[in-house]
Order: C-alpha cells, then structure tokens, then sequence
C-alpha cells in the first residue's frame, strides 16, 4: 500500500500547482491507462479498497471509483476512472481522459510491448489538448518480475 499511498501523494502535491485557483473544490478527475492486463484495476482496487487479488475480471469500457484522502487538513477527493485497455475500447478512452487532472499510464515490466505502447497513450494525452494534466508513467507488476530474477 505504500507505493499507491506514494503515488497518489504525489498527484496531492503537484495537482495544486496545475490547478491554480481552481484549488478551492479539491474534487479531481483521474484516469488510468494502458493496454489490457498490465493491472490497472488491481492498482486502483488495492489504492481503493486496499485489497489484492490475484486474478480480476477485464474491465469492459471503464469503471468509477471515488478515494478521499486527507491533505494538510484537508480533504482530497479523487474520481477515478479505469479504463478498458482492450484496443476495442480504445475510442471510448478520451471521454474518460477529457477533462482529467491526473493520467496515470500503467505498462507491465514483463511485457516490453506494453511498454511502448504505454508511450503512445502518453503522447495521445499530450496531443488531445489537456494541458494541465499531470501524467504519470507507472511499471507494475514488479513481483513477477522478482520472483523470475530469483528463479533463474
């Protein structure tokens, strides 16, 4: 729990900067993307619900998750979207992503392909007009790849 806690500390602690005076509401729109199976959803479930599990059902469109968190006295509220990575869903991502004041891309460390394409979200984030939203490139899945350094 940690890493997430690290993760979204991070969002509180630049978000202000990026908003400006908007900072008033400190209601803000998220948005996790990548290709399909890299873990999202386990990521927002564990940040979530602070629960794992092994195995979770593909996301089909997106889901919605509210997280409040507390942030120098007050409270930080995030809507959260996670969206399908399944290229069939692909069109749907920028009526989640509009509007986001954060942008989580997650890429698997044991799929280097998932790297790349992790990259191309990214520059189609960049390229739809959203400045302002705070982008965060995140390799998940760090356990597998530890337990097949220490297999071999």
């Amino acid at each position: 729990m940690l890493l997430e806690q690290q993760l979204f500390g991070t969002f509180c602690m630049y978000l202000p900067e990026a908003m400006g005076d908007a900072m008033d509401e400190f209601v803000y729109k998220l948005v996790l993307l990548g290709e399909a199976s890299v873990g999202k959803s386990s990521l927002v479930v564990r940040f979530v619900q602070d629960q794992f599990h092994n195995h979770i059902e593909s996301t089909i469109g997106a889901a919605f998750f509210t997280k409040s968190i507390p942030v120098d006295g007050d409270d930080v509220t995030f809507e959260i979207w996670d969206t399908a990575g399944q290229e069939r869903y692909h069109s749907l991502a920028p009526m989640y992503y509009r509007g986001a004041k954060a942008a989580i891309v997650v890429y698997d460390v044991t799929d280097p392909a998932s790297y790349d394409r992790a990259h191309k979200w990214v520059d189609e984030l960049k390229s739809s007009g959203s400045g302002g939203t705070v982008i965060t490139l995140v390799g998940n899945k760090v356990r597998i790849l530890r337990k097949l350094a220490g297999a071999s």
